[in-house]
C-alpha cells in the first residue's frame, strides 16, 4: 500500500504505460547505461531483488553502495522484484502524461505479491 499524502498522487495505468514506455526507449536509443542488479533489507528473509537501470556511472555506484549486493551464485538466475529507471534526462510533458511537473518515477514491480 502507498501512502500518497498531500503532494504525491497516483497516476492513472494508462499515463503510466506511456512513461514507462517514453523510459523504456530511452535507455533502448542509448550506447551506453549502467545496471546494477542488488538486494535491499539487510535480513536475507525479508529482501527485495532490484534492477536498477541508470543513465550515469554515478548513479550505478551510488546505488551499489546504498544497497546490497548479492551473492555470485545469487546473481546467475537472478531476476528482480522491482525494477527502477534512473533517468533525469527524461521529462514528461504535462499535458500529455498527466503529471504537475516534468518530473516522475517509474518503478516497475515484476512480482504481483507486494
Amino acid at each position: 500500500m502507498i501512502d500518497w499524502g498531500k503532494i504525491n498522487q497516483p497516476l492513472s495505468p494508462s499515463f503510466f504505460d506511456r512513461l514507462y514506455q517514453k523510459t523504456k526507449e530511452f535507455f533502448d536509443n542509448q550506447k551506453e547505461y549502467f545496471i546494477v542488479d542488488c538486494l535491499a533489507c539487510a535480513l536475507p528473509k525479508y529482501a527485495l531483488k532490484l534492477r536498477v537501470y541508470c543513465e550515469y556511472a554515478y548513479q550505478a555506484l551510488f546505488v551499489h553502495h546504498l544497497l546490497r549486493k548479492p551473492k555470485k551464485e545469487d546473481l546467475k538466475n537472478f531476476k528482480p522484484d522491482l525494477t527502477l529507471y534512473v533517468a533525469p534526462s527524461v521529462f514528461a510533458d504535462c499535458a500529455l502524461d498527466g503529471t504537475n511537473s516534468e518530473t516522475f518515477i517509474v518503478l516497475n514491480l515484476d512480482k504481483k505479491s507486494f
